[in-house]
């Protein structure tokens, strides 16, 4: 069931209007359709030049890594469930060969934790790092020990030449929640600022938080 619900997705109707912000990005299906579609929606106060090109990015949902690592993320890694959701989404129409994508983004939930992070892995820069709205840097334990596990991942599921990537402790500028409970729409402003080319430093403001 578990390994169901990640691949195909249970996400609500992209608002009209918002169809560009996702479709030319190589989405996954899942929940960051629903996220990044509402973020879009809302219109963010992000100065963006659009003379930058667009990375090209691919989305997993928030499933994904329970399947690797279970609901706790700290289980032995189910390499064989994760590898058939890995390729399952890599086999559709509109979703990049990794070898063609500039950056991966996997949103997590922190269940025990009541937390939000993002693991990005980029490809151009060969390096998987954390943003973690709560910290200035991706050195918290639990930050280490996903990127440590999704590296093990894509070693066995892609290619051998993730072992070379960076996952050591990297400070990549981002901006911070103000409190203890806006991590997720923190996150899901990362990944619109990420698939936008843009670095994630913005403020979102009171009324969209609320």
């Amino acid at each position: 069931m578990q390994f169901k619900r990640a691949v195909t997705g249970l996400n609500p109707p992209i608002p009209r209007g918002t169809e560009s912000s996702t479709q030319d990005c190589g989405l996954s299906a899942g929940y960051t359709y629903g996220c990044l579609a509402t973020i879009a929606c809302f219109g963010l106060n992000v100065q963006i030049n659009t003379a930058v090109e667009r990375p090209r990015v691919t989305f997993f949902d928030t499933f994904f890594m329970e399947i690797l690592l279970g609901k706790t993320l700290k289980r032995r890694p189910n390499f064989k469930d994760a590898t058939r959701a890995y390729k399952r989404l890599l086999g559709k129409p509109h979703v990049l060969p990794i070898k063609k994508t500039d950056l991966l983004l996997f949103p997590i939930n922190l269940r025990r934790m009541s937390h939000w992070v993002l693991i990005v892995v980029d490809t151009t820069k060969r390096c998987i790092y954390g943003l973690d709205p709560n910290a200035p840097d991706d050195g918290t334990p639990i930050v280490r020990h996903l990127k440590s596990k999704l590296q093990d991942f894509l070693v066995r599921a892609e290619d051998k030449s993730f072992q070379y990537y960076n996952i050591g402790d990297q400070k990549v500028p981002h901006s911070r929640q103000m409190n203890g409970y806006d991590c997720g729409p923190y996150v899901c402003y990362y990944m619109y600022c990420l698939s936008r080319g843009v670095p994630p430093t913005g403020r979102l403001s009171s009324e969209l938080l609320r």
